[in-house]
């Protein structure tokens, strides 16, 4: 008699679940320690000046002592050896090092990185699996998906000791916000990010006291892991003795229960601070803006799109007060708003979490951009090894004393300008560029008619900062339901589970898919490009 198989779905719930019990304890003994603002300030600076150290611990652990570490391939493939690696190093700094590496091809794009495109430096060509990039010796606490990602996507499992890592930065940016003690919230889509937000912020010692969530949890449509991982927040924290927030659903188009919750904070002499997306701070102030609800005295911490004057600026006008913030799902936070800004997204890189540098012209004849962004991991408890890896951004970097808390604490290069070169960040969500054009080339015109250049995407935003992602259309096509056009749109995007089906679900929500006739956007060369990206002036 053949043995009866459990359907692959029940082991997962099973295996899940166990990881689940496992995890409230896990979080109630990360909860009872919460990071006092000169321990954090004294950890960054150790951290600063070991930096060195870190780095080259990190490259011997994680790669030249791992032979089949995707990276020992580029080190092969540029006859580079342990002892070259760490001459540099001592020579050139950890930035020279990395420089030089890029110069022989030690570096990954973001479709090398998510094992979309295979790796090709010269006569070396091979595939990454991405579960071949995660740290060997980081726990596997909370599961993460990177933003955007399909199947083939990054899973990320991180270690609660990283959460406490970068917590020790978040701690500092709330304590030169004078914000540590203020009432936090969290306005986001539910998942792993999610939890990650909660708890580097719970470290303060005043957890957020509301987790506005951005989906209804209650929704058949969301799937159960989703519910479970809140579920687990909430018993760790009561075994802690820390109360947890229970996810809240307060839809884009009606902020107004938070507008409510943040003046009843201010009207008790609290101070509210809201954690969310750059579009979404958007709505919310332009909702009490409209509504002629003055947000005086309101903090908002904003995330995960590009934060432009004009955004800024709508946020501003219902004077509320908007700080920028940048991190990834593969290597959480990476940077926190600057106190003295030179432009409205300058941050202070956080350089005691990771290196940053730029390749400039050995960018050439790659995939790179000579401002890409290269982020290589400092720290032994980072989720996933990094060097040298591009997720797809570009920035303007300098370094500069600005004489604000963070940067007297010796982070002092600046980030601003950024915007993504490889994937599609819109209302919060991400979406790469290869799953664009299939969507363009094959799926619509299958459907509708037209070629592939008939179709492009446009992300912009309208004159107050919503954002905005038009399907422009060619007119030959003629008349065609746009209706039908935007639905089928949402359900490309949310073909395959997990991320995508959110970022489908925001879109909706948001209304943000506008559907349009028009002659597609040509490069200055000539060139229809799948996605145009709309620069505002600065």
């Amino acid at each position: 008699m053949m043995e009866k198989r459990l359907p692959s779905s029940f082991n997962t719930y099973v295996r899940e679940s166990v990881m689940g019990a496992r995890l409230i304890g896990k979080i109630s003994s990360f909860l009872k320690k919460p990071i006092a603002a000169e321990l954090a300030k004294r950890v960054i600076q150790e951290r600063l000046a070991n930096r060195k150290k870190d780095f080259l611990d990190m490259l011997k652990i994680s790669i030249f002592d791992r032979p089949k570490s995707p990276y020992m391939k580029l080190m092969k493939m540029a006859g580079c050896q342990w002892n070259d690696v760490r001459e540099l190093a001592d020579k050139e700094g950890v930035e020279g090092a990395l420089s030089a590496l890029v110069k022989n091809g030690i570096y990954l794009t973001a479709h090398e990185f998510h094992g979309r495109h295979p790796v090709e430096r010269g006569n070396t060509c091979f595939h990454i699996n991405p579960l071949d990039l995660r740290n060997p010796y980081a726990q596997k606490d909370i599961p993460v998906r990177s933003s955007g990602s399909r199947s083939s996507g990054t899973p990320v499992l991180m270690d609660l000791a990283f959460f406490r890592d970068t917590a020790m930065d978040t701690v500092a940016y709330l304590s030169a916000r004078e914000s540590l003690t203020s009432s936090k919230a969290v306005w986001e889509v539910p998942g792993g990010v999610a939890l990650y937000r909660i708890l580097t912020l719970s470290c303060s010692g005043a957890p957020p006291e509301k987790w506005f969530s951005q989906l209804d949890m209650r929704s058949r449509r969301m799937d159960w892991r989703y519910r479970g991982s809140a579920k687990v927040l909430k018993l760790g924290g009561r075994l802690a003795g820390q109360p947890m927030p229970t996810p809240r659903y307060i839809s884009l188009e009606s902020p107004l229960p938070i507008i409510r919750w943040m003046r009843e904070c201010l009207s008790e002499g609290r101070t509210p601070h809201l954690f969310t997306f750059a579009s979404s701070a958007v709505r919310l102030c332009r909702y009490a803006y409209d509504a002629q609800i003055d947000l005086t005295g309101v903090q908002i911490t904003m995330s995960g799109e590009p934060i432009t004057r004009t955004r800024l600026e709508t946020v501003q006008r219902s004077h509320a007060e908007a700080f920028p913030a940048i991190g990834s799902a593969e290597c959480g936070y990476l940077g926190y708003g600057c106190m003295q800004p030179n432009n409205p997204d300058d941050m202070h890189f956080l350089k005691d979490l990771h290196a940053l540098i730029q390749p400039g012209p050995a960018a050439r004849g790659s995939r790179l951009r000579e401002n890409s962004l290269l982020i290589s991991s400092l720290r032994s408890s980072a989720p996933i090894v990094m060097l040298n890896v591009s997720l797809g951004d570009t920035a303007s970097m300098e370094r500069r004393e600005c004489g604000c808390a963070l940067g007297e604490m010796g982070l002092d290069i600046h980030i601003h300008g950024i915007r993504s070169f490889e994937k599609l960040t819109c209302g919060g969500m991400a979406f790469f560029d290869s799953d664009l054009i299939r969507i363009l080339e094959v799926d619509l015109p299958s459907r509708f008619g037209g070629t592939p250049t008939d179709y492009q995407l446009v992300e912009e935003e309208d004159a107050e900062g919503k954002p905005l992602l038009k399907l422009i259309i060619h007119p030959r096509l003629g008349h065609l339901p746009k209706d039908k056009i935007k639905k089928a749109l949402l359900n490309c995007v949310a073909s395959h589970r997990g991320a995508e089906k959110l970022t489908a679900q925001i879109w909706k929500d948001g209304d943000i898919i506008v559907i349009e006739s028009g002659y597609p956007i040509t490069t200055s060369t000539g060139k229809i490009q799948h996605m145009h990206v709309y620069k505002p002036p600065e």
